[in-house]
């Protein structure tokens, strides 16, 4: 009989150990599922906090990109709209007198205080505003009435709106006392807005007597002198660059003897220091009584039956 194998210190056979170690190695223990789940929980937060952090990095790098830096008006006190303006003023009257209307006022300011808005000098403002009034209804019909004569582009104007006619009230009616708006036509201004002289010329030559009745008809007069602006002025109006008649009168043969025809003082030389041009000496001829004055400023007496001077009309 063959002895047996030796025994190893675990009592298995000497050969069958080398055999088995001479066979496949022994592997590592597995690790623990539930150890790597516990990991892999770990690091998916760190990505969380990360991730948080560079969201926050960035929302805060773009509120500093877009965000507008405080102005220096931004750090001053809050300015005051109604700081420094004036009180409200009219300056237009309500449109009617009754059954609603329209009146216009204004206020400005002139400031150079921080508080009202001024940041550089002065700050000048107007405002300008409608205002309705006299609301109440009209009683009655509103008969119209004649405006104030007015000057457009050198034409003479009146309208009928002082007050327009209203609720069946009448029209105008023809001025009285005053040159009726037919009767205008012809006459020129100088002067837009309110009439202070206007002029009109004849057509033809007529006597002085025939003059002063022509002016009359209209509400017009033949004009004095008594500066040399006012020279200047009416023979501006001297279309026919002739003589013309002025509404003075001489009882005797001297230039002094001449008196205006409206009751105006003549003075002889002048107060204002100008000195007419007189075209002839004709003051020793006791027929010649009536005044006339050339384009040229030149002015000279003749008989007031001359048939050869023009007509100027001043209103």
């Amino acid at each position: 009989m063959k002895p047996n194998p030796p025994l190893t210190g675990d009592g298995e056979p000497a050969g069958a150990r080398r055999r088995s170690r001479s066979g496949n190695m022994p592997t590592a223990a597995p690790v623990p599922i539930k150890s790597q789940r516990v990991t892999d929980l770990l690091q998916f937060l760190v990505v969380l906090v990360v991730l948080s952090i560079l969201l926050q990095s960035v929302m805060l790098a773009m509120s500093f990109i877009t965000s507008t830096p405080a102005s220096s008006a931004d750090s001053k006190a809050p300015t005051s709209p109604d700081l420094g303006w004036t009180e409200w003023v009219e300056v237009v009257a309500c449109s009617q007198s009754c059954g609603g209307g329209v009146r216009k006022v204004e206020r400005e300011r002139n400031c150079t205080s921080a508080g009202c808005g001024s940041e550089y000098g002065l700050l000048k403002e107007k405002k300008t505003k409608e205002i309705s009034c006299n609301t109440d209804p009209c009683s009655g019909p509103i008969d119209g009435g004649w405006g104030p004569w007015t000057c457009t582009n050198g034409t003479i104007e009146q309208t009928c709106s002082d007050p327009p006619p209203a609720h069946g009230g009448k029209p105008c009616q023809e001025p009285v006392a005053r040159i009726q708006a037919a009767n205008r036509t012809g006459f020129t201004c100088a002067q837009d807005d309110e009439v202070h002289t206007a002029y009109k010329i004849s057509a033809s030559a007529l006597t002085k007597p025939a003059c002063e009745s022509w002016c009359t008809s209209m509400g017009a007069e033949i004009p004095s002198v008594l500066t040399q602006e006012e020279n200047e002025e009416t023979q501006r109006y001297n279309s026919k660059s002739g003589w013309m008649w002025l509404a003075a009168t001489k009882s005797g043969t001297e230039q002094s003897s001449y008196k205006w025809d409206g009751g105006e003082e003549w003075k002889w030389p002048t107060e204002e220091g100008w000195t007419p041009r007189w075209h002839n000496d004709n003051g020793n001829i006791a027929g010649w009584k009536c005044l006339i004055v050339n384009k040229n400023l030149h002015w000279g007496d003749e008989p007031c039956t001359r048939t050869n001077s023009y007509c100027l009309c001043r209103v």
